[in-house]
């Protein structure tokens, strides 16, 4: 039996490993072979490698190449994402994730989360406004200013200018003090926040009114920063935010020092005429009244002077005429000396010298005379380099205490874009940024303001008005051969130039005329640098006034007996519509005209020269020279080199 089990196995084991052996062999054909390895899945289809490329040729190759073929069609676009995607470009930040907390120096702040409740602090209000005009030539940007490109690094050239500066007083450490009782003093605990307590200015507003000719007033409108400053586009700030991470940043970037000067404090443009300077409108007012209260001194002396090389001429020659008789001239002398004497001033006024009073008269008298002195001496202290030192005590330092602050900061702002002939009152506000913009954290009568990206003041009072005169006039002096002889007087670069013309009906009044060109104070020093092309300048006297006639005018004037006054006058148009008339001679024009003729013919005598820039007045910490006053040795390369003394002096001293 076992036999026959073991011849079995022998007998079969050939047929079986054959029947597997087949198995595998037909496994192998139909995966290697029939069902190819290499096989990639396209577009849900297993494709062999020899077909792929015939499958996209034919797909996908063939549907690119028939668009390719064909007209583009027009897209209409529906336009409903514009809005939202201005806005992002407006304002990236709103990106930024809300769990940013961006620190402020000197150290950064804690996680802010849940609501709190602040009240808004008491800004304050600016006091004491005042406003000063002054013109003048300036080193005027011929560049964009930038950031890039400030104002001291620009290419300039000379303009002339109309700054009106706006000044008025502000109490910083009040408000130092009321924002630290709005975030950290009378809040609860956990709503102490230090960094809120810490007030940074964001911007001085000033608004201007223009007066018009019949007296109406036009509507308030904001006076934009000045042509020189270079963080204008910084400090153009909106109204409102709507996520706290904007008043972080601003905040941020707004706490430098040079932003804060620029914005409470900002730099005048650099004055190239060496009889102005820039101060503060009470400074520069106080400034004119030294100034001629200096000039008239200078005139008194000059009078004194003169009258005493006449009295000296005439002493000597009467003692060569008394001379010859003995005696005689001394006796004269004696009497020259007592007349000026005070004893015999005394005697004058009635042969005492306590005045006639008695002892009350005495006391009377020396109380008089000590206020006097005090008074004069109160009055030598007050110097036009004292007024340089006041303008420099005003700047803030970058290491300024201003919570410190006993007295109000002065604050100012400018506005070069007055027009000439217009006349404008201002008005001015303070703003700080509000540091909980966009929390919605204000109390609940305030809610209304919570996403105001400022806190404002109100507004302060207004104005006096100011009023810029024209740049150029014109005045007919007479008649000849049917012509008006007109003089215009134009301002050009710090000086009143006058040119006559002659001027026939139909002829515009004035041209452009060549005049001698405008040298440098400085010309012959190393750091002059302005320097004139050419020794003659070209200025445009064209006044757009064309003249229609001339008449005849008689003016009958009397009470009881009427008298006729003949006089001429000249018809003109400046704007082609309406015909103005003018007299001609000037004892026949209105007094207002009379005395602005007056004015520029005494402005005219001015001696006025160009400065180089970077050479005048100066802030403290930098460049100070505010008296163009030269040593001795450049005085004798100028007048060895054949220059006028007088317009290298720079006119009068300190104007």
């Amino acid at each position: 039996m076992s036999k026959n089990r073991g011849n079995l196995f022998e007998r079969y084991i050939d047929k079986a490993v054959l029947g597997i052996t087949s198995i595998a062999c037909l496994c192998l054909l139909w995966f290697f072979v029939i069902v190819s390895p290499y096989s990639v899945e396209y577009n849900e289809n297993k494709v062999s490698p020899g077909k792929i490329n015939k499958l996209i040729k034919d797909g996908q190759a063939k549907r690119l190449q028939d668009k390719l073929a064909k007209l583009p069609e027009l897209k209409t676009y529906s336009g409903q994402k514009a809005e939202s995607f201005a806005k992002r470009v407006a304002c990236t930040l709103s990106l930024i994730s809300d769990d940013v907390q961006f620190p402020l120096p000197p150290r950064g702040g804690k996680a802010i989360s849940g609501p709190r409740q602040y009240r808004i602090p008491n800004i304050g209000d600016i006091t004491d406004v005042s406003a000063e005009a002054i013109r003048t030539v300036a080193y005027v940007p011929i560049e964009e200013i930038s950031v890039e490109k400030t104002y001291k690094d620009a290419k300039t050239e000379l303009g002339d200018i109309d700054l009106i500066t706006v000044e008025g007083k502000f109490d910083v450490a009040a408000l130092y003090e009321d924002f630290r009782r709005c975030f950290v003093s009378r809040v609860k605990r956990e709503w102490k926040d230090e960094q809120f307590a810490i007030p940074i200015f964001a911007a001085v507003s000033l608004e201007r009114q223009q007066i018009l000719e019949d007296g109406t007033n036009t509507q308030w409108q904001r006076v934009p920063r000045m042509k020189i400053d270079h963080l204008r586009a910084i400090l153009d700030i909106p109204d409102k935010v709507q996520d706290r991470n904007t008043i972080d940043l601003l905040r941020l970037k707004f706490v430098d020092h040079e932003v804060q000067k620029e914005i409470i404090q900002p730099d005048p443009y650099d004055l190239a005429a060496s009889n102005v300077q820039w101060l503060t409108p009470k400074l520069h007012q106080e400034f004119e009244v030294l100034a001629e209260k200096e000039l008239e001194k200078e005139r008194r002396e000059e009078l004194e002077r003169i009258k005493e090389q006449r009295e000296n001429a005439a002493g000597t020659d009467r003692g060569r005429s008394r001379g010859r008789s003995s005696g005689r001239g001394s006796r004269t002398t004696g009497s020259r000396t007592s007349r000026r004497s005070p004893s015999s001033r005394g005697t004058r006024r009635g042969g005492d010298t306590t005045g006639g009073y008695g002892e009350y008269g005495t006391d009377r008298e020396r109380l008089s005379a000590e206020r006097k002195r005090e008074a004069l001496k109160k009055e030598k202290e007050r110097t036009i380099d004292v007024l340089y030192d006041e303008l420099d005590g005003l700047y803030i330092e970058e290491d300024t205490d201003l919570a410190g602050l006993r007295e109000r900061l002065v604050i100012w702002a400018h506005d070069d874009t007055a027009e000439p002939g217009g006349t404008y009152r201002y008005r001015m506000r303070i703003g700080t940024f509000n540091p909980i913009a966009g929390r919605q954290w204000l109390r609940e009568e305030d809610q209304e303001h919570n996403d105001d990206l400022v806190f404002w003041s109100e507004y302060s009072k207004v104005t006096e008005p100011i009023a810029i005169d024209e740049r150029s006039y014109f005045f007919p002096q007479d008649v000849t051969t049917g012509k008006v002889n007109v003089q215009v007087s134009k301002y050009y670069h710090g000086l009143w130039r006058n040119e006559e013309f002659k001027v026939a009906a139909s002829e515009g009044i004035g041209k452009p005329v060549e005049i001698e060109a405008q040298k440098d104070s400085y010309a012959l020093s190393a750091v002059s640098t302005y320097e004139s092309d050419s020794d003659v300048e070209i200025v445009d006297f064209t006044t757009g006034a064309v003249v229609i006639d001339i008449a005849k005018m008689s003016l009958w004037s009397g009470t009881k007996v009427l008298t006729s006054k003949e006089y001429s006058e000249m018809l003109y148009t400046s704007d082609g519509e309406n015909i103005l008339h003018m007299p001609i001679r000037r004892r026949n024009w209105p007094s207002d005209m009379q005395k602005k003729y007056s004015e520029i013919a005494d402005a005219a005598q001015e001696d006025v020269a160009i400065v180089p820039r970077g050479t005048g007045y100066k802030r403290k910490g930098r460049q100070r020279q505010p008296r163009y006053e030269m040593d001795d040795m450049m005085m004798e390369e100028m007048m060895m080199g054949g220059m006028m003394m007088d317009g290298m002096m720079g006119g009068r001293r300190g104007r």
